[in-house]
């Protein structure tokens, strides 16, 4: 949540502890319209605190943990496809608050492509979809995509172009090898 707090999904609560003494500071009741996390930081000044892939879709969480605007929505959440995978995989805001990215989950198979969307745009607007060997990790301070390829890292455009590569030895790559700026404050 920041520097002092941090939220911890138990059973059908979430609870907000403080980052010392791991009291906690407020419990919120899942079954009363609460958002599921995890929940990703919006830059600073940003209209709610926080977004999450929620009910399959894409929404602006409210300070209280509640679903606020709705980015994207699939057409069916138990369903459909595509959907977005807000569980698995990141969600992320470029740092100036106007682009939003995420991991979408284009059917059954576990075929995923990156969307991208404007935060400005309506809903009904679709997102513009990056078909890219890796999954979505991050935003750059660049306005490029980060992702995870298995056996490194690569720089995307917004188009799908590749703009670098880096190979690093052996093994797999986790998204998280990609904390980043929100994550100090």
């Amino acid at each position: 949540m920041d520097d002092s707090k941090f939220i911890e999904k138990a059973g059908n609560k979430l609870l907000v502890r403080d980052a010392l003494s791991g009291a906690v500071i407020q419990s919120f009741d899942s079954g009363s319209g609460v958002a599921y996390g995890p929940f990703y930081l919006m830059p600073l000044g940003s209209s709610q605190p926080y977004i999450a892939g929620a009910q399959g879709g894409i929404r602006l969480i409210t300070r209280d943990f509640r679903h606020g605007k709705a980015i994207w929505l699939p057409q069916d959440p138990d369903r459909s496809y595509p959907r977005a995978d807000g569980e698995d995989y990141r969600v992320d805001v470029d740092m100036m608050g106007e682009w939003v990215a995420w991991t979408m989950e284009m059917d059954s198979r576990g075929n995923n492509k990156a969307a991208i969307k404007r935060l400005a745009d309506p809903l009904w607007v679709d997102p513009t979809y990056i078909s890219y060997p890796g999954n979505f990790a991050q935003w750059t301070d660049s306005g490029n995509l980060l992702f995870c390829t298995g056996d490194g890292l690569a720089i995307v455009d917004k188009s799908g172009n590749e703009v670098r590569r880096v190979h690093i030895g052996e093994g797999t790559v986790s998204e998280e090898a990609s904390w980043r700026r929100w994550g100090h404050r």
